[in-house]
């Protein structure tokens, strides 16, 4: 067995499919790529997918990473073209290698947000000594979050 990291670009009117459909489209596409996919053991087989940091809808993603679990062996190249044959528009694998690391161990994100107003009004904003968000949990409370510590860099242009 083999683990690969599959890198892929989430575009367009993809960016409308949510996590749990765009796991049913890998597994479709894996299937018609024909790629020998390791399968669970359990009652209910189903292809080891792992997703390291689920997209939320209607955001698209440039550097997206999904693992899967090989039976046989194929070239990264040849996985790349079939998956890339068999994924709807706005779905597109760039890179497919051995995963470094674990998904949980992926430290950091890089996010690029469009704001519309002034360089002068979001230089205020992010030099501000706290900027806070709103969150609601799953019982329904709202929590007030604090997002500096979470910033490792800002670039305003």
């Amino acid at each position: 067995m083999k683990d690969m990291r599959i890198r892929f670009k989430k575009s367009g009117r993809a960016k409308y499919i949510s996590h749990l459909d765009l796991t049913r489209t890998m597994t479709r596409a894996l299937r018609r790529a024909g790629v020998p996919v390791w399968y669970t053991e359990g009652f209910n087989k189903h292809p080891y997918l792992t997703f390291a940091s689920p997209l939320s809808l209607g955001f698209e993603g440039d550097c997206e990473s999904m693992d899967i679990r090989l039976v046989g062996d194929m070239p990264e190249n040849e996985l790349v073209e079939r998956l890339n044959g068999a994924l709807p528009e706005g779905l597109e694998v760039v890179s497919a290698a051995p995963p470094v690391m674990k998904p949980g161990e992926i430290a950091f994100a890089r996010y690029r947000l469009t704001f519309t107003g002034s360089i002068d009004s979001m230089s205020d904003y992010i030099s501000q000594p706290s900027i806070t968000a709103e969150k609601r949990t799953k019982s329904g409370v709202t929590k007030s979050i604090e997002l500096k510590p979470y910033l490792e860099g800002v670039n305003i242009e």
